[in-house]
């Protein structure tokens, strides 16, 4: 194989974005819900273990006495002061306790139970919403006071356990589930199962019980071909919640989440809902599987003496979901948390706990740098995030929240200027109705635990005397689109984030359109029909009602142009769902579209948005050879899903035509594993042929003889670039590493089947024996370069690092031996040899290793090496540690040269190498998230900060010797964005591209639109000096491409190409979110280089 993929960067070799085309798309991880940090042996099927726990009210955190426990047929009732003990109950994975208690909504709770231990299962029970009863002939519509869940049922529809129809009267119980509020409050510990039979995370945006019986107490349920309509209060700590979630009904038998139809949000805030249909009656979670990381640490007691069986767990404090795990023998533990994301930590063992610590954002996994200490003393709880101080108008609602953590049952009392509020007993209080009484008014909370108790500070609520007069200032645009694109228009009004949010109603010709009332509406793909329409908006706030100008639209047909093609997801996205053999997978699709590199305006919409599954969204490459030279180095064909089956699209546009998406063999992903939400495998690139790019393989995982997915009896789909769409795919084993002929085109391909090498000739064909390898302690480092003729290969196996020369490939050859502690490895190659990273937790080593397969030790690096980088001379790692560190190192060994250390509260956002100089970003974490940029060369000499100015991306040479080829970029030029003020934020900044040696500027694109919490990333970047690009405006809130932005590399300008309309301003919440977020970072931060956490 020739292309090496780096670990640490977006780009490539040949400039494939898997990584961040993956993360624009929305896809999602399907992971394990549940960390594993002890795991657990098989058990004796007589082995029983005990179940303890205490059971309180989510609404005031009172014990709750006389509650009925049922787990694995054994039962008991809760003691006065809430707890329960059950003995004998059969050991497994698989118990689940549920609780009953009249007046409440039932509690079910997963265990695993273990032979002779005692396993802690506790709940918090939630009092029923209302209660109400109907007739069961004509059904009717039962709703909850002062909130919009509710629950329509069909006449006649309703059934005993039996399958007899019901009749006469029916009791209806409403539960509105507030994960807001607090993560705790939902059953079923937040993970579901998959289709294919895993689990996987979710976070939740609300939840609604709906229990019925009839007269004499007996359940009910809907008969079947019955449906009934849900609405489920919006409930989320993320700040801009999906238009569109899937639906999970809790299984009270297993304890899981189970995926079911879908819902769409409806409503003006503070009011919005989760409205969709459902079949039966059980818990109906608004959800949505989220993406993970891993938190791994260890539990002690203040005299360092490690914790076992300390129960640990993570809890949004952007997201509504919890994980969990209990420490092992040696104390440690692995819990998960959404991906880019913070949560609090925190771990417990009877009346002793750890102070809560909060962890990420990150979008790698975590390793805490100290373990959590457990104390004998209940420490006091602690207020993360205390409610805000609003300024509102007479008769509006105000909200209040506080986020706290600490040991045991939190308990909350809202208090008015010192005085109790009757009643306000929960983390969120909501005054419905503020007056001009409440002007001036201080509203605090008193959160309690066995430790005692702490008071937040006060919220100060300024009550304004009344609403001023609604204005529209900013009327509904004209907009011009091509047949296939989507427009988009928008208003504003006069205001500010302390009046009530305004609402709003989009109209088509005068005509309502359902569903758009957001204060930006996008149309669905246009067509030529559409041309004409005119579109205006609706706007009510109190008792004011105005509608706006009509903005009249403009669609086209484009042109055909021929040319090369840039391809890019973009725009608002759709939720959507592929089929695979493990299962169904739900992630946020975009369109795909396709852009003219001669011609930016140009734009082709290859797939309208809901229709792609981009997760695996992937181009297939292509170059030129000349003299020993490589040059042209791009993406030729862009291959993904959609409607089930595989697409391609060419890149290269003759004949003065469009680029289209044809189908490219025959295969579908029904018969592929949907990993990730991404069939395709990393070593995808491993059967590229750049100098015939229509002979170049890629490859998916499928199941095996066994039928299923994740097994080590998976099998690899392979299509090749050429294949007709009812030719199939062909079955291989695991592709490792590609070989080329001295002009870049296949010659072969090594693949590991089992614990055996083998390799195949250009076809797949005519397997080849090389060597036998351990399967467990097999890891393909991602890296060879070079042809068959003078290339190798380097992997890790039974605790040494191999090496393998192309030319022999039969032949490997045991270039050092791995300690047990050594386990993360860097690698970076220059064509001459590859440099290597050994690292443990403490440290690291560096090797050279040359083409003849002679390693050679360097440099011993403290602290360990997270991401290593190359000059033509020097070796540059970043230093993982307490504080972290940048140092170089000569390629022929030596003294190594400390370059910088990061403060306490600065943290790097990216760094890579040009010429001899290394540019560093960085931004502080201290609240202000303000930016900087050190450059400074591999020697140390020259430094110099760049404020304001963020790293953006690397750019190759224009072209490279062929002996090369394969090896890591020590890229020309780089591109970097001035005048950026906060992380994450590149509102109004400027881009330009410098020489990467000399530091001088050599072009100026312009400048990038003022929006608000916007930052610019490559989703087509230049690759090659002199190529073209694509930026996209990246929302920090969903992560997905907006608008795209073209430019080419050796050239100044930056055209937009695309105007889907800039995000709605945003909503105080989320401006509140973000500010959160910041702080949280700072905080974070703090506690990363005090060593509490690690990376």
């Amino acid at each position: 194989m020739v292309f090496h993929v780096r670990k640490d960067n977006d780009m490539t070799v040949f400039g494939i974005r898997r990584s961040l085309c993956a993360a624009l798309s929305g896809a999602v991880l399907i992971l394990s819900g549940c960390g594993g940090g002890g795991g657990s042996a098989d058990v004796p099927a007589q082995a029983a273990g005990t179940v303890h726990g205490t059971v309180v009210a989510s609404s005031t955190g009172a014990d709750l006495a006389g509650v009925a426990v049922v787990v694995a047929g054994h039962s008991t009732v809760t003691a006065a002061d809430g707890s329960y003990t059950l003995t004998a109950v059969p050991a497994g994975d698989g118990q689940v306790v549920t609780y009953s208690l009249a007046g409440y909504a039932k509690g079910v709770v997963p265990v695993s139970v273990t032979s002779g231990a005692v396993a802690q299962a506790s709940a918090r029970l939630t009092p029923v919403s209302a209660s109400q009863t109907v007739d069961a002939t004509s059904g009717g519509v039962i709703g909850v006071a002062g909130s919009p869940a509710q629950v329509t049922l069909p006449a006649g529809g309703l059934v005993s356990a039996s399958g007899a129809a019901a009749t006469g009267p029916v009791r209806v119980e409403l539960t509105v589930i507030d994960p807001a509020s607090d993560p705790a409050n939902m059953p079923g510990n937040y993970t579901a199962q998959t289709a294919g039979g895993g689990t996987a995370q979710i976070e939740s945006f609300g939840a609604l019980q709906v229990t019925l019986t009839d007269a004499s107490g007996a359940s009910l349920n809907l008969a079947s071909g019955k449906t009934a309509t849900l609405r489920i209060p919006l409930s989320s700590r993320s700040a801009v919640p999906p238009a569109t979630v899937p639906l999970f009904y809790l299984n009270e038998t297993t304890g899981l989440w189970v995926q079911e139809g879908s819902a769409s949000l409806t409503g003006t805030a503070p009011d919005q809902y989760y409205e969709g249909t459902v079949g039966h009656f059980s818990y109906w979670n608004a959800d949505q599987i989220t993406e993970t990381i891993r938190v791994f640490g260890c539990v002690q007691d203040a005299a360092a003496r490690r914790v076992a069986s300390a129960l640990v767990h993570t809890s949004g404090s952007d997201y509504s979901g919890i994980d969990l795990d209990w420490s092992n023998a040696n104390g440690d533990f692995v819990v998960r948390m959404r991906k880019d994301s913070i949560a609090s930590l925190m771990a417990e063992l009877g009346p002793r706990s750890a102070a809560s610590v909060r962890v990420g954002p990150s979008s790698t996994d975590i390793t805490l740098g100290a373990c959590l200490v457990m104390r004998d003393v209940v420490a006091l709880p602690q207020i993360l995030v205390p409610p805000a101080s609003r300024t509102l108008p007479a008769g509006s609602s105000m909200p209040l929240l506080v986020e706290a953590s600490g040991a045991g049952t939190l308990r909350y009392q809202w208090q008015r200027n010192g005085l109790d509020i009757p009643g306000a007993k929960a983390a969120r209080y909501v005054i419905a109705v503020v007056s001009g009484e409440d002007n001036g008014a201080r509203y605090a909370v008193v959160v309690s635990n066995a430790g005692g108790s702490v008071t937040s500070a006060a919220a100060v609520l300024t009550v304004q005397a009344s609403l001023p007069p609604l204005v529209i200032t900013g009327q509904p645009q004209p907009a011009s689109v091509h047949a296939g694109q989507q427009a988009s228009f928008s208003a504003s009004t006069s205001g500010s984030d302390s009046l009530p949010a305004a609402s709003y109603q989009w109209q088509r010709n005068g005509v309502d359109i359902a569903g758009a009332t957001s204060l930006i509406y996008t149309t669905p793909v246009t067509a030529l029909a559409d041309s004409g329409a005119s579109f205006s908006v609706r706007i009510s706030r109190g008792t004011d009602v105005l509608t706006s100008n009509p903005a009249v639209l403009t669609v086209t047909q484009p042109t055909g142009a021929s040319g090369y093609y840039l391809v890019a997801p973009a725009g608002p996205a759709v939720s959507s769902s592929v089929t695979y053999a493990n299962g169904v997978q739900t992630f946020q699709s975009q369109a795909i579209l396709a852009v003219n590199t001669a011609n930016p305006a140009g734009v082709v919409t290859l797939a309208p948005a809901g229709q792609a599954a981009y997760a695996m969204f992937s181009g297939v490459i292509e170059a030129s050879v000349n003299a020993g030279v490589i040059s042209q180095a791009r993406s030729r064909f862009a291959v993904y899903l959609q409607g089930g089956r595989l697409v391609k699209v060419d890149q290269v546009v003759t004949n003065g035509g469009l680029p289209t998406a044809t189908l490219l063999s025959s295969l579908t992903s029904p018969e592929l594993c949907g990993d990730s939400g991404d069939p395709m495998t990393d070593s995808s690139d491993s059967g590229f042929s750049p100098t015939n790019p229509l002979r170049s393989w890629i490859f998916f995982k499928a199941p095996g003889t066994d039928g299923q997915c994740g097994t080590e009896d998976d099998n690899y789909r392979a299509v090749r670039m050429d294949m007709a769409p009812t030719e199939a795919a062909s079955s291989v084993a695991e592709p490792q590493t590609g070989l080329l002929t001295a002009d870049l085109a296949l010659a072969g391909l090594v693949v590991r089947n089992g614990n055996q090498m083998q390799l195949l000739d250009a076809n797949l064909a005519n397997p080849v024996n090389l060597f036998t390898i351990n399967p467990v302690g097999f890891r393909n480092l991602g890296l060879s370069f070079g042809s068959a003729a003078s290339g190798f290969w380097l992997f890790v196996d039974g605790g040494k690092l191999w090496g393998v020369n192309l030319a022999s490939p039969a032949t490997r050859v045991a270039l050092t031996t791995m300690t047990s502690s050594e386990s993360d490895v860097e690698v970076v190659s220059d064509g001459a040899a590859a440099y290597i990273a050994i690292s443990s937790r403490t440290g690291s080593r560096l090797l050279r290793v040359d083409r003849g397969l002679v390693a050679t030790p360097l440099a011993t690096l403290t602290p360990r090496v997270f991401q290593l980088e190359q000059t033509p001379t020097r070796l540059v790692a970043l230093g993982l540690g307490t504080p972290w560190t940048v140092q170089s190192v000569p390629k022929t060994g030596g003294a190594t040269t400390l370059l910088h250390t990061l403060t306490s509260l600065e943290m790097w956002s990216q760094m890579l190498t040009a010429g001899e100089n290394v540019y560093l970003g960085l931004y502080q974490a201290d609240g202000t998230g303000s930016v900087s940029t050190l450059v400074v060369g591999a020697d140390g000499s020259n430094p110099v900060l760049l404020a304001n100015t963020a790293v953006k991306q690397g750019i190759a040479p224009a072209s490279w010797s062929l002996g090369d080829f394969g090896a890591e970029p020590v890229y020309q030029a780089v591109v970097l964005a001035d005048g950026v003020t906060r992380y994450l934020n590149d509102a109004g900044a400027t881009l330009r591209v410098v020489d990467g040696a000399t530091r001088s500027t050599l072009a100026t694109y312009g400048s990038l639109p003022a929006q608000p919490d916007v930052y610019f990333g490559t989703v087509a970047g230049a690759f090659q000096y002199g190529q073209s690009g694509l930026f996209a405006s990246v929302s920090i809130d969903t992560g997905l491409a907006g608008d795209l932005f073209y430019y080419k590399s050796d050239a100044p300008g930056l055209v937009r190409v695309t105007n889907f309309g800039t995000p709605a301003p945003a909503a105080a919440a989320s401006v509140q979110s973000l500010s959160a977020t910041r702080r949280s970072a700072a905080k974070a931060a703090a506690a990363y280089r005090a060593g509490v956490l690690g990376r």
